[in-house]
């Protein structure tokens, strides 16, 4: 019988993440932000991986702002050019590393604010994560932020309904080494004439006083949607904060670790004490929900910001299954399913960053996941065999129970069981006996 609840109850938490991940669609229709382009195919923060997230129907397309030496505005993730170019092996540049203060910590490396336009633009660009494509490394430039924005204008005027999602990058480290990134970019805003056109741009920050600071620069006439990002190490903004903000910003934007607990898994191949946003090489999952999905409820957050009038843009999602937690069994639809809460109609979050637009945007409408859609995305491979692993493992709990309730049946001795029924020659030997 102990063995027949825990089959019970296993199948009762298989069916809950197939409810999710065959949710009909609730009326809310969440943003797909295509973080930092198109990364799960293209180097982050690319003209082609930008082109290729416009045309597969995203909302906006999201870039980080950094400056370089002569005060020109460039789309990097990171404050570093180490990663995601190929800057290490330019011989030129080999002597040309710094130490600088970057967020409390000092860190060493190539520094995009060291290096003038013409000099970044001589680079090439890689694929940041080891384990995705790099076929395409060493192909393209990085781009400035005016091309990014006349991209998104181009389209715009062509009719497609896409925005720039652009954040301010580590701006107390460009105010110290003093390139502000503000009066520059609301600058270029104005120079591309993009603030008289409603939805081509949403600010965003992990400093507020940023934000605070754009939206000066702008005026109350031509302020700008914004969001608060907030990292998964970060203290949780209090209700008198969220309610601070909410009057010079739209939306928070957290990491998707502050919504819902996520606890160490043994199955994950990650140890406990890691940072939460720490990519460990053996991880194959983040944890578990706690609780699991389908005992989940509204978090903290989430609550206060929606009663503050503030929308919630939740980061990041991505197709591989060593970013989602082990629940999700590495099918992106019923990670997304989950923070939008499709199965119960009502939306959690507001909007989502992705990293596989073919993947995100035919969620976000309401249809079903083909896979051979991101077949090209290297990652999405892993996710194929989601859908074939959920119907075995369904298969074999429903075979197991069936298995156990048969063997209970036979040593009880009912032959005018159920299961008594298989077939006549054993209706005939049980009659004997």
């Amino acid at each position: 019988m102990a063995a027949c609840r825990t089959c019970v109850a296993t199948l009762a938490a298989v069916l809950a993440m197939a409810m999710l991940a065959s949710a009909e669609p609730s009326t809310a229709r969440p943003l797909v932000i295509s973080h930092r382009g198109y990364p799960c195919k293209y180097p982050e923060e690319t003209i082609r991986g930008y082109e290729e997230a416009i045309a597969a129907g995203v909302d906006y397309i999201e870039m980080d702002v950094v400056s370089t030496k002569d005060g020109k505005l460039i789309t990097r993730h990171d404050v570093l050019l180490d990663e995601s170019t190929n800057i290490k092996d330019v011989d030129e540049f080999k002597n040309r590393t710094a130490t600088k203060l970057v967020n409390g910590k000092n860190i060493t490396g190539y520094f995009a604010i060291d290096f003038t336009l013409e000099e970044i633009k001589s680079l090439k660009t890689r694929q940041r994560l080891a384990f995705r494509d790099h076929s395409v490394d060493g192909k393209f430039m990085v781009p400035t932020l005016k091309e990014v924005l006349q991209l998104v204008k181009a389209a715009r005027r062509n009719g497609t309904k896409v925005g720039a999602y652009t954040e301010t990058k580590h701006p107390q480290f460009h105010i110290d080494n003093k390139r502000p990134l503000e009066e520059p970019l609301v600058a270029e805003l104005r120079d591309l004439q993009l603030l008289a056109d409603p939805g081509a741009i949403y600010l965003q920050s992990f400093d507020p006083a940023s934000i605070k600071k754009l939206q000066e620069l702008l005026g109350d006439k031509n302020r700008l949607p914004a969001t608060w990002l907030i990292g998964c190490e970060e203290p949780i903004p209090t209700l008198a904060e969220l309610e601070e903000f909410k009057e010079y910003g739209t939306a928070i934007g957290p990491d998707k670790l502050l919504l819902f607990n996520v606890n160490a898994a043994d199955e994950c191949g990650r140890s406990a004490n890691s940072s939460c946003g720490a990519l460990e090489p053996t991880q194959e999952c983040i944890g578990r929900l706690e609780p699991p999905p389908e005992a989940a409820a509204t978090s903290t957050l989430l609550t206060a910001a929606h009663d503050t009038g503030l929308e919630v843009h939740a980061y990041t999602f991505r197709n591989e299954g060593k970013f989602m937690a082990l629940d999700f069994m590495s099918d992106p639809y019923v990670e997304l399913n989950f923070y939008a809460n499709r199965s119960r109609g009502v939306s959690w979050v507001d909007g989502v960053f992705i990293d596989c637009p073919a993947t995100s945007v035919p969620w976000r409408d309401g249809g079903s996941w083909d896979p051979s859609r991101d077949s090209d995305e290297n990652g999405a491979r892993d996710c194929n065999y989601g859908g074939v692993v959920f119907a075995m493992i369904f298969l074999s709990i429903v075979s197991m129970a069936f298995s156990l309730l048969y063997v209970r049946e036979r040593r009880r001795g009912r032959a005018g069981g159920a299961f008594s029924r298989l077939s006549g020659v054993e209706m005939d030997q049980r009659a004997q006996l």
